[in-house]
């Protein structure tokens, strides 16, 4: 019985190390241990068994809930994704699209700097939705970057849909410095607006920013 063990013991090593047993066209489902799909250097990533162009793909028949869980794994591609998600925000037509644009972006978070424009441009957006996904898209980017999207946040501190002006005031806060010429309305907008949500978003940016900005001006004396 021994001698039986040690034989398929050493069977299974050397079908590590040989390739696979089985006679079949290699694919993502093989084992990484054996399986030749694995090695190719110049095999293109998967996640959930898709291409990101396959993820990509779905969006034009999915259903609202199903456009989520597509931006979520488009996402986990990173920046190599973001042609994708800029394609979707060049859409003229479909909102979703747009939408679902914003949301790979947010998703990917650092990284997405080169959708900045596209996510500025989408901050004036006719749809709420939009106006409000590109602002809180632009509130992942990282600080070093944001100065490219404040221009078009700033402005949305008095849009009409409050939505819209939370995610502003949220984003103003993340970009830290870069925002303090926004200031003076986020301070107007954190004792009267209309919504406590948007009050609190405003003031709590205002608190950032100023910080920030101290910071910053105390480095930038130091280096003198």
């Amino acid at each position: 019985m021994r001698t039986v063990s040690m034989l398929a013991t050493l069977a299974a090593l050397l079908l590590v190390v040989s390739g696979c047993a089985h006679e079949h066209e290699c694919g993502p489902s093989c084992c990484a241990h054996c399986c030749e799909y694995f090695q190719a250097p110049d095999r293109e990533p998967e996640i959930g068994g898709m291409t990101a162009g396959q993820w990509a793909a779905r969006a034009a028949t999915a259903e609202h809930e199903n456009r989520q869980e597509i931006a979520v794994n488009l996402a986990r591609f990173g920046p190599s994704a973001l042609c994708y998600a800029r394609e979707f925000m060049a859409s003229t037509d479909d909102t979703g699209a747009r939408y679902l644009g914003c949301e790979v972006v947010r998703l990917i978070g650092p990284g997405g700097q080169d959708a900045i424009p596209d996510l500025a441009r989408l901050c004036g957006d006719h749809e709420p939705s939009i106006r409000g996904a590109a602002a809180r898209a632009l509130g992942a980017q990282e600080r070093h970057y944001a100065q490219a999207g404040v221009a078009a946040l700033g402005p949305l501190i008095d849009d009409e849909v409050w939505s819209v002006r939370y995610h502003a005031a949220e984003s103003l806060g993340a970009a830290g410095y870069e925002g303090h010429g926004w200031v003076g309305r986020l301070e107007h907008r954190s004792h009267h607006d209309s919504d406590i949500r948007v009050r609190r978003a405003c003031a709590n940016a205002v608190v950032s920013i100023t910080t920030d900005w101290m910071v910053h001006r105390r480095l930038t004396h130091a280096g003198n």
